[in-house]
C-alpha cells in the first residue's frame, strides 16, 4: 500500500472534507448497489449522485459505480467505513498526525478508485495514481423508464478497440424487461 504520508500534505479543512466525501461515497456505492441487487438488476454500471468536492484534484468524470469490482471489495469497503464513521460523520476531526486514520483513508481511497475505475486524488497531494484501464468507446444508455423490452450488448473488444457500457435505469415497470448480452467472449468469425 502507497505510504498515507501523501494526505498528510493535506490541511486540516481538506482532510476533513476528504474524508467526508469518501465515507459518503462509499455509503452510497454500497446503498446504491443493494438497490440495484434487490431490483434484481444484472451487474451493470450506477451513476453516483455524489458531487466532488474542490479538494480532489482531477475532474473526474461523472463517478460510475462499477458493480462488479464492488462486489469484490464491498466487506472492505463497510469495514473501513465503519472504522471511519466519527470522522465522516464530522464528530470528530480528522488530524494529520493520526497515522492510522490516514491509513484507513488512504485505503478507503484504493477501494473506492477501484470502484469508479478512476483516480480520486486531492489537492496538494504528491502520489503515483494507479493505472486505470482506458477504452477506445465507451457508451451509456440512460433510461428513465422501461416499460418494454430491452436488451443490451457487453463488449469487451471489437477490431482490437476496447468497449465499455454502461446501462442505467431509472424505473423498470412491470412489464420492463432487461436482457443483458455477454459478447465479450465473442469471436469473430
Amino acid at each position: 500500500m502507497p505510504e498515507p504520508v501523501t494526505l498528510a500534505v493535506l490541511g486540516g479543512a481538506a482532510l476533513t472534507e476528504g474524508v467526508k466525501f469518501l465515507y459518503a461515497q462509499a455509503g452510497e456505492a454500497i446503498k446504491r448497489h443493494n438497490e440495484n441487487k434487490k431490483a434484481a438488476q444484472p451487474a451493470i454500471a450506477i451513476p453516483s449522485d455524489g458531487k466532488v468536492p474542490d479538494v480532489i484534484e482531477s475532474e473526474p468524470q461523472t463517478l460510475m459505480i462499477h458493480t462488479e469490482a464492488l462486489e469484490k471489495v464491498e466487506p472492505e469497503l463497510n469495514q473501513l467505513r465503519s472504522a471511519l464513521n466519527i470522522y465522516g460523520d464530522g464528530i470528530v476531526p480528522l488530524e494529520r498526525t493520526d497515522t492510522a486514520a490516514l491509513e484507513k483513508m488512504d485505503s478507503l481511497r484504493l477501494l473506492l478508485e477501484t470502484v469508479y475505475n478512476q483516480p480520486l486524488t486531492f489537492r496538494g497531494e504528491s502520489r503515483e495514481t494507479p493505472d486505470f484501464p482506458d477504452f477506445d468507446v465507451e457508451a451509456t444508455l440512460n433510461i428513465v423508464t422501461m416499460r418494454g423490452k430491452t436488451t443490451v450488448l457487453k463488449l469487451g473488444e471489437n477490431d482490437g478497440r476496447k468497449i465499455k457500457t454502461y446501462t442505467t435505469i431509472g424505473e423498470m415497470t412491470e412489464t420492463g424487461d432487461l436482457t443483458v448480452v455477454d459478447g465479450t467472449q465473442a469471436k469473430p468469425s
